[in-house]
C-alpha cells in the first residue's frame, strides 16, 4: 500500500512540474505573438493567435507575471522533487532564489533582448514559496 502512495505522490509532482510550463507555453503562444520563441514557432507552423484586450490590467498582469510564476513554480517543484531528501527546503529555496535573481540581473546586460524587472523576482519568490507550501502539505509536514 505504501508503494502505491509513493507512486501517486511522484505522479502528482510530475504534474506540478509539467502542467504549469505547458499552460504558460500555450497561453504565450496564443496571446503573445511578439515573443521570440513564438515567432520561431510561427515560422514552422504559420501561426495561430487569439486576439485579446492588450490594454486591460488583467491581460498585462497575466502576460508579464503569470508566466513567470508558472515557470518558477515548475522549477522549484522540480528541484524539490529531485533534491529535497538531500538538502531540505530552506537551502533549496535560497539557491533557487539566488539563481532567479542572477538570471533576472542578466537582463541588465546590453546583449539581452529584454528588460530587468524587479517585480519578476518578487513573483518568482512567491511562486517558490507556494511550491514549497504545496510540497510540504503533500508530505504531511
Amino acid at each position: 500500500m505504501k508503494k502505491n502512495k509513493q507512486l501517486n505522490y511522484k505522479r502528482k509532482w510530475l504534474v506540478y512540474i509539467v502542467f504549469p510550463i505547458f499552460l504558460s507555453v500555450i497561453f504565450y503562444y496564443l496571446f503573445c505573438p511578439d515573443v521570440l520563441f513564438v515567432k520561431a514557432i510561427d515560422k514552422l507552423t504559420g501561426g495561430f493567435h487569439l486576439s485579446a484586450d492588450y490594454s486591460s490590467k488583467f491581460f498585462v498582469l497575466m502576460r508579464f507575471y503569470l508566466f513567470d510564476f508558472c515557470w518558477a513554480f515548475s522549477l522549484m517543484s522540480a528541484v524539490l522533487y529531485v533534491f529535497y531528501d538531500f538538502i531540505g527546503c530552506g537551502k533549496l529555496f535560497g539557491l533557487i532564489v539566488l539563481f532567479e535573481v542572477v538570471l533576472e540581473m542578466i537582463h541588465i546586460l546590453p546583449i539581452m533582448f529584454s528588460t530587468f524587472d524587479l517585480f519578476d523576482i518578487v513573483v518568482e519568490v512567491l511562486a517558490n514559496a507556494v511550491s514549497i507550501l504545496v510540497y510540504r502539505r503533500g508530505m504531511g509536514a
